[in-house]
């Protein structure tokens, strides 16, 4: 049944990929909160580090990185045919092509090679953990992540939490807006669990809700307005666009950068 499960996912992905090239859009509908999600992880990497971005999709977020950092950054995921959309976008970089490489990966076996142990000073997810098919797989990533961090590395996790979208939820009923359901092919963190199994390997240097204004101004006041002018609401909106601007305030949005350090 998992296995079923996991083959589904990646051929939704796989599929996305076909579909959307190497597009901020192949992983993500979103581009503000896109965004929000580089810049927050930027601001833990540093000129010489060497990354992990695990789960990088199409690349977009590993050359992002690369252009603004001097590091060298690995990226890996279990689509071939994102993989191939990462390799493709490098090849039209050439500056960043000895400092950037892709190849397929899975999360729950990437420490198996030895060459990876105890290697990296940072590993990256961006919303990959959450693409896993239930919570026992989450911790098994968590241990292969571990593994391949140098001590003292960084793991910095940016996913989505059940807590989260619990909250947020509450306050799009006070606005009379539907609630927001995880798409079939996500299982968000249940943050509680996840940070107790985390504390046996990592020390929590800070769990930043990076989200949670853009939600407000993008899940309830844009989408109140949208509702009420009986259209969709639009990724693209100015609403959108301000709240993005804005610092993280509150506690309401489901996706959360969480910035753990090896023992």
């Amino acid at each position: 049944m998992k296995k079923d499960k996991s083959k589904k996912i990646k051929a939704f992905w796989d599929e996305e990929a076909r579909e959307k090239g190497a597009s901020l859009y192949a992983t993500i509908p979103d581009f503000y909160l896109k965004q929000i999600e580089i810049n927050s992880i930027l601001t833990y990497i540093k000129d010489g580090d060497k990354v992990l971005d695990v789960g990088c999709g199409n690349g977009y977020s590993s050359i992002s990185f690369a252009k603004k950092r001097k590091i060298n950054i690995m990226g890996v995921d279990f689509s071939f045919e994102m993989i191939k959309v990462a390799k493709e976008a490098l090849n039209k970089t050439l500056e960043l092509k000895k400092r950037v490489s892709f190849s397929e990966g899975d999360i729950t076996k990437i420490a198996f090679d030895k060459k990876n142990n105890n290697f990296f000073d940072i590993v990256i997810t961006e919303r990959c953990l959450i693409n896993l098919v239930d919570f026992n797989a989450q911790i098994e990533a968590l241990n292969q992540i571990c593994l391949t961090l140098k001590k003292g590395g960084l793991y910095l996790m940016c996913e989505d939490t059940q807590e989260g979208l619990i909250k947020l939820n509450e306050l799009r009923l006070k606005f009379n807006l539907p609630e927001i359901k995880n798409r079939w092919h996500n299982v968000y963190i249940n943050e509680k669990l996840f940070l107790r199994e985390a504390l046996r390997l990592f020390d929590v240097l800070a769990v930043e809700n990076i989200s949670s204004t853009y939600y407000i101004t993008s899940r309830i006041i844009n989408a109140r307005i949208a509702m009420d002018e009986k259209i969709e609401p639009d990724y693209l909106s100015p609403i959108n666009r301000i709240g993005s601007d804005l610092p993280a305030l509150g506690d309401f949005g489901p996706l959360k950068l969480f910035v753990l350090q090896k023992k």
